[in-house]
């Protein structure tokens, strides 16, 4: 029970049904105070119509000469005693009992006993319930003057033709609280059936808002289920993402979330199986030779040395690379920015592999402008050019070119690194910095590397804020884009 207390449907629901039952009760005490508001003003229309007499006897009493009733003005007991001979008394007239003759003492004390007291002077409370206004609108006499006025009538002369203007007004109220009678019953029945039509408004509003609020949370709680399949696992899993609304635009999320979380699991799958496959081929051929030179069947010679320190170089190396990826894909790559002239630093890395280069038959050129000025790790950009140079001379066929270029373009500087061919294709240009991938081109040589340098190249890139692209090259081969902000402050 706590728990459906607690539940979002429930919140939901109550905050929906208490909404709607505050609009109902708002309605409800508006459509009530304006129901027995119109009902006094239409009682009221009602009297002013039997007032006839009343309206005849005020034109007949009205002066041209000093208009407005000024006998009347502020005079309460001349206003009630004109009410009492302009407004026949209810009910037939009582005719007084007669008193036999002869009667002594005895019978006139009955008779006075039996006499009953004069009529008040204003039976029907007209006396503040009638008001008095000139042809201005200003009040004369009457009723209280901060009353509300519920139905005026205006006082015209019949002689004075159609287009007369009002001699004045005659105002009456009925106080809403003091409706009795027959009017009270009709009041009250029409009050309780708007209560009634009200109450049923608020069962079909509590109704409505239990369906909707499970309506609206199925893609919640499905949301949830499919969050504890996802935690245990289960990727393949998709959900129902129809909806053109906000929930839709959750479930989509989802599904790209699970098929985000599915390629992830994939790659690293296929990550740790790559690198037990690296690491398996360099210690498999360390420890055939070990074998074999402790069984005698090899000798210990300078060239089965230089085989194991080969092999151990490249062990060391793909470690290493797999150490500085991990840490950089984890966020731990460590850089040092400072001011540095990007020019001298790619100058010092060609001139660094100018003999590997040369020995490879590959003829190198550069196009570097002067003082290209920026924010970067001096250690992490030569870590970057010798990996791209390194790889460069391990696909570009002999003989063959490689140029450099570096120009300024606002506030970046753009990197070029094209070769001679061959080019990969387009399919094989899109995984060329997936982690362990190689493009075995047709070609009579010997290729080596951890298949790790492009990955390396483009985490040190990203760390920079810069991008890196690959694309043909006019010279027939591989272009390497590379663009570095000037500022780390211009990232993004």
């Amino acid at each position: 029970m706590p728990r459906l207390r607690n539940s979002i449907s429930m919140k939901l629901f109550a905050a929906m049904l208490a909404v709607a039952a505050l609009i109902i009760v708002f309605v409800a005490i508006v459509l009530t105070y304006n129901m027995r508001s119109g009902f006094a003003r239409y009682l009221a229309e009602a009297e002013l119509v039997r007032f006839d007499r009343l309206h005849d006897r005020l034109v007949d009493t009205h002066q041209d000469s000093i208009p407005g009733w000024p006998q009347f003005k502020d005079n309460r007991r001349a206003w009630r005693s004109f009410l009492r001979t302009a407004i026949p008394r209810p009910g037939p007239p009582r005719r007084p009992r007669p008193v036999a003759d002869g009667a002594g003492p005895a019978a006139n004390g009955n008779a006075a006993r039996n006499r009953r007291p004069p009529p008040r002077p204003d039976p029907m409370g007209f006396g503040s319930r009638l008001t008095l206004f000139d042809s201005q609108g200003e009040w004369v006499v009457g009723g209280n003057r901060n009353r509300p006025i519920f139905a005026r009538r205006p006082i015209i002369d019949p002689s004075a033709g159609s287009s007369a203007e009002p001699l004045g007004w005659i105002g009456f109220t009925v106080d809403p609280r003091q409706v009795s009678g027959s009017d009270a019953l009709f009041l009250r029945d029409q009050l309780i059936a708007l209560m009634a039509t009200l109450l049923l408004a608020l069962a079909i509003s509590a109704i409505a808002a239990y369906f909707l609020a499970r309506q609206l949370l199925k893609p919640v709680r499905q949301l949830a289920a499919a969050g504890d399949r996802l935690s245990s696992g289960d990727y393949e899993l998709r959900l129902d993402d129809s909806r053109s609304d906000e929930l839709g635009a959750l479930l989509k999320q989802f599904n790209q979330l699970a098929e985000n979380l599915e390629k992830r699991d994939k790659i690293e799958r296929k990550w740790i199986s790559d690198t037990s496959h690296e690491l398996k081929t360099p210690l498999a051929v360390l420890q055939a030779q070990i074998e074999a030179l402790q069984d005698g069947v090899h000798k210990v010679t300078e060239t089965r040395l230089a085989e194991l320190h080969a092999s151990t170089m490249r062990l060391s190396q793909l470690v290493a690379d797999l150490n500085s990826l991990s840490n950089m894909r984890e966020g731990h790559l460590a850089t040092d920015t400072r001011e540095e002239n990007i020019s001298e630093i790619i100058a010092t890395r060609l001139e660094a592999t100018l003999d590997y280069l040369t020995g490879k038959e590959l003829a190198v050129e550069s196009q570097l402008e002067s003082e290209l000025v920026i924010e970067c790790d001096h250690l992490r950009i030569g870590q970057l050019l010798d990996n791209l140079l390194q790889n460069a001379a391990r696909y570009t066929s002999a003989p063959g070119r490689i140029l450099v270029s570096a120009t300024s373009r606002d506030k970046a500087v753009e990197i070029l690194i094209e070769d001679t061919p061959p080019c990969p294709p387009e399919e094989a240009r899109e995984k060329m910095f997936d982690r362990f991938y190689r493009e075995e081109l047709s070609r009579d040589r010997r290729f080596g590397g951890s298949g790790l340098g492009l990955s390396i190249c483009r985490e040190i890139v990203a760390a920079h804020g810069g991008s890196i692209a690959l694309s043909p090259s006019e010279l027939g081969g591989l272009r390497v884009t590379i663009t570095l902000p000037k500022r780390q402050s211009d990232n993004g």
